[in-house]
């Protein structure tokens, strides 16, 4: 069975909301899920056409976050995606409750040892779905599918399976994030 796109997606929300269904969620993560959420209602998936090749070495400066610092990062990197502080302050919760397990994974981009862009892969039925890209300007990755491209090498190269498809989070014309 192949997984559609908007299927995809929904593992990835499900997954997401599931981190704060808790016997006692805080106030502010509850209130940074429906932040979140007002986010993810227009998204879409489209493929992701630039994938990177089986040859592409893996970049040392991609990492999968394996560690509740790292969490942080993330949290704090998607964060940028709103203006308003008290918003700010409810994606950070949310995303700091995240307990790492199938089928997602967080991915950091560093730069100059700074945690300049973040990502989150889901993994369904041998389809990948590239989501919540958030990049600032940096260094070390030029363009938002840079970055992407180096999560699929490095995710690619942990696993035995490579993905039939490649699918990319998009929120209109807006498919690749811009640099913050």
């Amino acid at each position: 069975m192949t997984t559609m796109p908007s299927q995809l997606l929904n593992v990835k929300n499900r997954w997401l909301w599931q981190q704060v269904e808790v016997d006692y969620p805080t106030p502010e993560s509850i209130r940074g899920r429906q932040v979140y959420e007002s986010l993810s209602q227009k998204a879409s998936a489209i493929p992701f056409t630039d994938s990177p090749s089986h040859q592409q070495s893996l970049h040392p400066n991609v990492l999968a976050a394996d560690f509740h610092r790292m969490t942080i990062m993330f949290s704090l990197l998607q964060a940028n995606r709103v203006t308003a502080p008290e918003e700010k302050e409810a994606l950070v919760e949310f995303f700091t409750q995240i307990i790492y397990s199938e089928p997602c994974t967080l991915y950091l981009g560093f730069s100059q040892g700074e945690a300049v862009a973040a990502a989150l892969l889901t993994i369904d039925d041998n389809q990948w779905l590239i989501s919540d890209v958030v990049m600032c300007d940096n260094q070390e990755f030029s363009h938002s599918h840079v970055f992407i491209n180096q999560v699929i090498a490095n995710h690619s190269a942990q696993c035995s399976v490579c993905p039939e498809r490649v699918w990319l989070e998009s929120f209109g014309e807006n498919a690749y994030p811009e640099l913050m």
